[in-house]
């Protein structure tokens, strides 16, 4: 992981925002590995959670996904 510094009041959308913005371009699989590396989010997060927040990003127009299946901000 690439040193992210997730706070107890971040929300998963939150943490997902960073993960994105530091990778730039990043599949889903991979931002659902990147959570399960922090100590908060390792046990409680399933890739359908993460899946259903990236939808809700994605609806509310802070990140879109490109041809190659990889999410990016918006």
């Amino acid at each position: 992981m690439k040193g992210f510094s997730f706070l107890p009041e971040d929300d998963l959308q939150e943490a997902i925002l960073q993960i994105i913005a530091s990778y730039q371009e990043i599949r889903a699989i991979d931002i659902w590995f990147e959570l399960g590396e922090d100590e908060r989010f390792r046990s409680a997060v399933s890739r359908s959670e993460v899946n259903e927040a990236l939808s809700r990003l994605e609806g509310r127009k802070l990140i879109r996904m490109g041809k190659d299946e990889k999410w990016r901000l918006a």
